[in-house]
C-alpha cells in the first residue's frame, strides 16, 4: 500500500510541476500581442533644385523632338540680359539653347523666377517675343515660326520656345503658323509633365 501511495504521490508531484511549468513563459519568448508593430519609415524624394528641373525639361524636350530639335548653341546670362533683356534679378536658374546661324530662329529657354517675379519674368519674355515678331528684317521662312512662338508660365517657371523642325516653305502663312503652333505643343507637354502642373 505504501508503494501505491508513493507512486500516486510521485505522479501528482510530476503533474503539478508540469502544470506550473507550463503556466510560466520563458523570459526570451515575448508575447506577440505586446510587441509593437514597427512603423514604416517613409522617405520623401528630395525636392529637385530649379536648375536640375530645367535641365531635366531641356533633356526631355530634346528627346521629344528628336532629329527635329534644331537649337544647338547654349545661351548664357549675357544673352539673357543683353539680347532678351531679362534682368538677372528676376530668376535664380535658367537654361536655354538657340540657333548657331542667324538664318534660323528655333529656340528653347526656361527660367525659374525668384520669389514674386513670375509675372515680371513673363512680361520680359513677352516683350522679347514682340521684338522678334515686329522685326521686319526676319527671313520670310522664319516669320511663321516666330508668330507661333510661346511664352508660358507654369508654377514658378517661365518659358519661351519655338520648336518643331518643320518645312513650311510651301504653305500659306496661316497654315504654316498653325503647323508651328501644333509642333510647340510637344514642348508644353514635357514642361507640364516634369513640373507636375
Amino acid at each position: 500500500m505504501k508503494k501505491k501511495n508513493l507512486v500516486v504521490a510521485g505522479v501528482g508531484v510530476v503533474m503539478i510541476a508540469a502544470v506550473l511549468g507550463g503556466c510560466g513563459k520563458k523570459k526570451d519568448e515575448a508575447d506577440p500581442s505586446l510587441t509593437p508593430t514597427p512603423t514604416p519609415v517613409v522617405t520623401q524624394e528630395p525636392e529637385q533644385a530649379p536648375s536640375e528641373v530645367l535641365s531635366d525639361i531641356l533633356a526631355k524636350v530634346k528627346e521629344a523632338y528628336g532629329e527635329n530639335y534644331r537649337p544647338q548653341m547654349a545661351y548664357d546670362e549675357t544673352f539673357y540680359n543683353e539680347v532678351m533683356k531679362v534682368d538677372s534679378s528676376l530668376y535664380d536658374a535658367a537654361t536655354g539653347e538657340g540657333p548657331m546661324m542667324s538664318a534660323h530662329v528655333e529656340a528653347f529657354v526656361g527660367f525659374h523666377a525668384t520669389e514674386g517675379n513670375v509675372d515680371a519674368l513673363k512680361e520680359a519674355l513677352t516683350a522679347y517675343q514682340d521684338t522678334l515678331k515686329n522685326d521686319t528684317f526676319q527671313y520670310p521662312m522664319n516669320v511663321p515660326i516666330i508668330q507661333a512662338s510661346v511664352v508660358e508660365a507654369v508654377g514658378d517657371y517661365v518659358f519661351f520656345y519655338m520648336l518643331g523642325g518643320l518645312d513650311t516653305m510651301d504653305m500659306e502663312d496661316e497654315e504654316a503658323i498653325k503647323a508651328w503652333e501644333e509642333a510647340n505643343k510637344a514642348a508644353s507637354g514635357v514642361i507640364h509633365e516634369v513640373i507636375g502642373e
